[in-house]
């Protein structure tokens, strides 16, 4: 069984295809203001702005998971790939695309 690695901080950054997208750690009234009547955010792609924002109340493991969700949306619209695909499918793969990363990088 393989031991699971303790996850770093979350970094100030993350370099993608389209240049460097900056990352920030939120509180959970400051999420909100992003989120849709009755939705509960995690984390947020600013796609607009080209930043990625991560709720800070949560562990540093589930804080990673969400970063890696949410990269995976901007890299989607940083190749093309986003364009012409539903929400729900956008959002399975950056759900499939964190869960890998993090058993890769993260144990």
């Amino acid at each position: 069984m393989r031991k699971r690695k303790r996850c770093p901080p979350i970094p100030k950054s993350l370099d993608l295809p389209g240049g460097p997208v900056p990352v920030e750690v939120v509180s959970r009234k400051k999420m909100q203001e992003w989120a849709d009547k009755g939705e509960e955010l995690f984390g947020y792609f600013h796609e607009a702005e080209r930043r990625i924002s991560i709720l800070g109340t949560m562990s540093t493991s589930a804080q990673w998971r969400t970063l890696w969700h949410e990269w995976a949306h901007a890299l989607f619209q940083d190749t093309g790939l986003s364009n012409g695909m539903n929400l729900a499918t956008e959002e399975s793969l950056c759900d499939a695309i964190s869960s890998g990363l993090m058993r890769v990088w993260h144990g």
